[in-house]
């Protein structure tokens, strides 16, 4: 009781508090913060600014605007700074902890509200430094968002760079397989053969179907043997499209797959 009463100095706090949000995300209705919801909130966010408030960069940072050594010298000669209390050293590092523990931030888990409290011997210095390490922190976060964007657009621009490089191959691979199979389009023109061979047996059915009418009523009519020639040669048209059809399913086969990835490239470009 003696020391607080005859020795102690007294402490004044200043508090201030602010919050992040997320990228692209509206500040949060009166709802969501009476509920104390986040509201867009980033808790991931206040930490990483609080282990910044009390990182030695913004210490020093501070301290370049404020003299914190002689500000915190005042007081009662156990708890100020170089006092009793840090066996009187006085030093960057001394001082360094000294300011951690007469800054303190906490982190709302469910409103990622950063909360500041600075502890000082005067009420105008806690709430200079408050503004301070307020404005500090405001600039850390400006300049973390600019360096997010720009390595975003980093990013975009080289893996632009890697899907046209990509594109290039792709149209490269189509334009060696074509010319090793001599087909523009296998795919197309196997739906093609597959036209004309239906167009062929639809002409052989109906030829058939004369074929036996007319054989049944004029046996000995020389039409036939003209309508039997005729048969034989779209029987054969037929055969030699079937055959065709194994060699162009396996072009189509190795065709399909780089069309594919030149289209999905192509889609991504855009």
């Amino acid at each position: 009781m003696f020391f607080y009463i005859f020795i102690a100095s007294p402490i004044y706090v200043s508090t201030a508090s602010l919050k992040v949000y997320k990228a692209n995300h509206s500040p949060p209705s009166l709802v969501s913060m009476l509920s104390g919801s986040s509201g867009g909130g980033s808790t991931n966010a206040g930490r990483v600014l609080k282990k910044y408030i009390l990182s030695w960069t913004e210490y020093q940072e501070a301290n370049q605007k404020i003299n914190l050594a002689a500000a915190w010298s005042k007081g009662d000669f156990i708890f100020r700074y170089g006092g009793l209390i840090d066996l009187l050293r006085r030093n960057d590092v001394a001082l360094w902890h000294y300011y951690q523990n007469h800054i303190r931030v906490s982190v709302s888990e469910n409103s990622g509200i950063v909360s500041i409290r600075v502890l000082g011997p005067s009420s105008a210095f806690a709430s200079r430094l408050g503004n301070q390490i307020l404005k500090d922190s405001i600039a850390h976060i400006d300049q973390m968002n600019h360096q997010e964007e720009q390595d975003y657009m980093a990013r975009a621009l080289r893996q632009k760079h890697e899907v046209q490089s990509q594109l290039n191959h792709d149209e490269a691979a189509l334009s060696q397989y074509r010319a090793k199979i001599g087909i523009y389009d296998p795919k197309l023109l196997y739906a093609s053969q597959l036209t004309f061979l239906e167009a062929l047996k639809e002409q052989k059915a109906k030829l058939e179907a004369q074929y036996d009418t007319m054989a049944n009523a004029t046996p000995n009519n020389p039409v036939n043997r003209n309508m039997r020639a005729a048969i034989k040669v779209i029987t054969t048209k037929i055969e030699n499209a079937q055959k065709s059809f194994s060699k162009l399913s396996r072009d189509a086969a190795g065709y399909d797959p780089l069309v594919t990835a030149r289209t999905n490239d192509t889609f991504m470009l855009r």
